[in-house]
């Protein structure tokens, strides 16, 4: 492995709230395409460089690349990461560099081994990976330039558009609470897929009878709402052929462009060049800070455990601080213990008046009756092993079943 020391409060720019991190500091040789926090808040980072995957912790930058990895000399073209905190890469086709064997693949990293799945492997092509969807364990979907293909537990099926009613270069997919399956492509359309059926087939959904521009991405949030996203627009689907949009109009100046991020407490936020918003009580968006002149290009990335914001811009990374950051999950809440294989108890300061059970993906998994007390037990032994999220009252906090 390779480090880069980096001293932040002496070596970055401070200026307010906001800390700047450069390229030179992170040893960044390009530009950042594709950004990923993990749950332990480490930053994971594809560039327009191709053989290389940077993770930054916050002190220190560490790099794999085709030195000291088996990584092919491809680029990152997506990141994710799986219940057990494994993580994924997805690399993309570029034919700008030098002309070797095809290795376009999806890249599995348990911190300590490398698995892939290429056109060797699997009947995946050696095209474009536009995004993965991890949904267990040893399961996940991967959308790519000609199809969808899934894989769970060493078997694989493959999802084409001359067997459904979707057109290539699939984008982003996403899953709500009932099993369905939503895709979206760079045509601007989107389909759906119910996977509780025993053939499962993509249909395209209503959108906007005047047209959305989606070739971004498609979420569903924690209240299984369905989100499109584009530069200028967000749209939520209200019912089966009613969507509501969100525009300049709901915030207050003007748009330039839209960064969508939901965090994994289940937070919505956007930002556009002056402000970040954040959707509150499922109707409105409320300003939560600004953005200064002197930061411009950036985009919203992730919320990290203590509060912090982090953006991208470049090559760079900005983390703004909230004067009144909480911390009220760290000091207050707590599992013991941690990791555990059948039980696990909640200790907190106050009266434990919600306890729910998510996925890392923030999927509900169970609602537990609380106990109105400020210590409950919890049965975690029928779980599979993983990382999940206990929502104790109106904070989550990680624990992990082995």
């Amino acid at each position: 492995m390779k480090f880069i020391l980096i001293f932040i409060l002496s070596a970055s720019y401070l200026f307010g709230n906001w800390t700047i991190v450069d390229s030179t500091q992170l040893n960044l040789d390009s530009y950042v395409r594709f950004f990923y926090l993990d749950i332990n808040d480490n930053i994971w980072l594809g560039t327009a460089s191709p053989g290389k995957i940077y993770n930054f912790d916050g002190i220190k930058t560490e790099y794999y690349d085709t030195t000291n990895t088996p990584l092919a000399y491809s680029s990152i073209s997506c990141i994710t990461q799986g219940p057990k905190g494994d993580m994924y890469f997805g690399t993309y086709e570029d034919n700008t560099f030098p002309t070797i064997e095809k290795k376009t693949c999806l890249i599995r990293f348990d911190g300590e081994n490398w698995e892939y799945f290429n056109q060797h492997n699997s009947p995946m092509h050696p095209y474009s990976i536009r995004d993965i969807l991890v949904t267990g364990n040893d399961e996940f979907w991967v959308a790519t330039v000609i199809g969808l293909f899934h894989y769970k537990e060493g078997t694989w099926k493959s999802y084409f558009e001359d067997e459904n009613d979707f057109r290539r270069e699939i984008r982003r997919p996403a899953i709500d609470k009932n099993n369905n399956l939503y895709i979206t492509n760079i045509l601007s359309e989107v389909y759906s897929a119910n996977l509780n059926n025993s053939n499962v087939k993509f249909n395209k959904i209503e959108t906007l009878s005047t047209g959305i521009n989606v070739s971004t991405s498609c979420f569903v949030d924690s209240l299984n709402n369905l989100w499109l996203e584009n530069r200028r627009e967000l749209h939520k689907r209200k019912n089966a052929n009613d969507w509501i949009v969100y525009d300049s109009t709901h915030l207050d100046s003007e748009i330039h462009r839209f960064s969508f991020y939901i965090s994994r407490t289940g937070k919505i936020f956007t930002n556009n060049s002056k402000a970040v918003y954040e959707y509150k009580d499922n109707t409105n968006w409320e300003k939560i800070f600004d953005i200064p002149d002197s930061i411009f290009e950036v985009s919203l990335r992730g919320l990290d455990s203590k509060g912090n914001f982090w953006f991208s811009s470049g090559n760079k990374l900005i983390k703004y601080t909230p004067e009144h950051n909480s911390v009220k999950r760290e000091l207050n809440i707590s599992i013991y213990p941690n990791p555990s294989q059948s039980k696990i108890t909640v200790n907190t300061d106050q009266q434990i008046t919600e306890l729910a059970l998510y996925t890392i993906n923030l999927t509900k998994v169970k609602d537990y009756t609380p106990n109105h007390k400020s210590s409950q037990e919890i049965d975690i032994s029928n779980l599979s092993s993983g990382v999940y999220f206990i929502k104790v009252n109106d904070d989550f906090i990680k624990f992990v079943k082995e």
